[in-house]
């Protein structure tokens, strides 16, 4: 039937280009075409030997539906992608098909049975019509950079989510097309909670997430305003630098005089803003100066000796977000630090060395730790799971680029750390 092809072939065309926004393909566009047509003509081989058997495509639709997903086979070769990513757009993308399908098959029974394939084949395009676009351009693109930017843990559960819906939405359909499955409603409702407690884990992950992140927000905040503080301290100094003659004039004749009651007043207040604070060298990169500026700080307070190696190629050449430059650096410079703090004030040590490495920044971070487990998280942290600031340490590296390993021996723990960078690459 005319009106079946356009039926099956708008639902296959709707996936492929959906797909094509998700991916990379590794071939051209005629050869990717090409491989998808010749696949096609098989199965439709295949499908008239087995028609026989299973009666006429239409009285079967559940049986055409699932042979749409032997396309996962030409898919996994004509694009870049992994496995589990594949799992996920390709079942996401069915339930958009095939939730289209539905409402056009069930909008066609309220026809007259000769009527029943052209309202199907009717409906089912005005329903593309309507929606695919918004699908193309906007919530595929949305959908397929979330899955590439978050946790390997996260996504594992939204792949979960994404078969489930697709098997709810194929029940909910079985249900009503074929009434005489007694036990299908009830598999919809198992299925349904199913989809519940999945969504209940990812809304739970995204909402401590974000609490995280609105805390390190606030962090950087206190942190940059530190460093801006430190940065007006050094100007005051360089301005008072050229008074250093006038006061030494105003302590001799106070000296001449005795008068050292008015001598200690003056120096103290004369000299208050010369009195030292943490200095390091300074990489013209904002960020980056306010996290290690609140690290040289801690280390102070907490008597952790500080040793930082900052190259100076890296002045000027770091073009990393800020809030990407803190959720990586700002927790893993706490986790070293709060390593530290379990550990015998003799022993305290952190050693940061930070260079430019071809198209890339390279970071290593060395702390003395022993094998304590850690207890003395503060404030709202208390609340926050175990290991989450690792977490979002490793989704926000591979959103933007780059690699993060960690190593334990016996009293030191590493962390060896590279990002992308635009700048260097120039």
């Amino acid at each position: 039937m005319v009106e079946l092809v356009l039926i099956s072939t708008e639902m296959l065309l709707a996936n492929l280009f959906l797909w094509d926004r998700c991916a990379k393909r590794r071939h051209s566009v005629a050869a990717t075409v090409l491989c998808y047509v010749l696949f096609r003509l098989f199965l439709i081989f295949v499908g008239n030997v087995l028609k026989s058997i299973v009666g006429t495509p239409y009285e079967s639709g559940p049986l055409v539906i699932l042979s749409g997903f032997l396309y996962i086979i030409p898919i996994f070769f004509l694009y870049e992608t992994r496995i589990l990513k594949l799992v996920n757009i390709f079942f996401f993308l069915w339930t958009y098909t095939f939730s289209l399908y539905s409402i056009s098959y069930f909008t066609s029974l309220f026809f007259t049975a000769g009527r029943q394939m052209t309202i199907f084949a009717a409906t089912q395009t005005l329903l593309y019509a309507l929606t695919f676009y918004y699908y193309y351009s906007y919530f595929i693109p949305k959908y397929s950079y979330m899955i590439d930017h978050i946790s390997e843990q996260d996504e594992r559960w939204f792949s979960a989510l994404s078969v489930s819906w697709f098997f709810v939405l194929f029940a909910l359909y079985m249900a009503f097309a074929a009434p005489n499955l007694v036990g299908m409603p009830v598999f919809v409702f198992f299925l349904f909670l199913g989809i519940v407690a999945l969504s209940s884990r990812l809304i739970y992950n995204l909402v401590i997430t974000r609490n995280q992140m609105l805390q390190l927000e606030l962090r950087f905040d206190h942190q940059l305003a530190q460093y801006q503080d430190q940065k007006r301290h050094a100007a005051e100094i360089r301005k008072l630098s050229h008074d250093i003659n006038k006061y030494n004039s105003v302590i001799q004749y106070a000296l001449k005089e005795k008068n050292y009651e008015y001598l200690a007043e003056f120096c103290d207040s004369a000299f208050e803003t010369l009195r030292l604070r943490p200095a390091f060298q300074e990489t013209g990169n904002e960020t980056l100066d306010a996290l290690i500026y609140h690290l040289v700080n801690q280390c102070s307070e907490k008597g952790i000796e500080l040793t930082l190696d900052l190259d100076p190629a890296l002045t000027g050449s770091i073009e990393i977000a800020p809030l990407s430059l803190t959720t990586i650096l700002g927790n893993l410079f706490e986790n070293a630090v709060e390593a530290c703090e379990l550990m015998p004030e003799d022993q305290r040590w952190i050693n940061v060395t930070i260079r430019p490495d071809g198209a890339r920044v390279h970071t290593v971070i060395k702390n003395s730790c022993n094998q304590l487990e850690k207890n003395n998280r503060q404030g709202m942290k208390r609340l926050l799971p175990k290991h989450i600031g690792t977490t979002l340490v490793e989704q926000t590296v591979k959103k933007i680029g780059g690699m993060v390993k960690y190593q334990r021996e016996e009293n030191q723990y590493e962390v060896v750390l590279i990002l992308a960078n635009r700048n260097l690459s120039n």
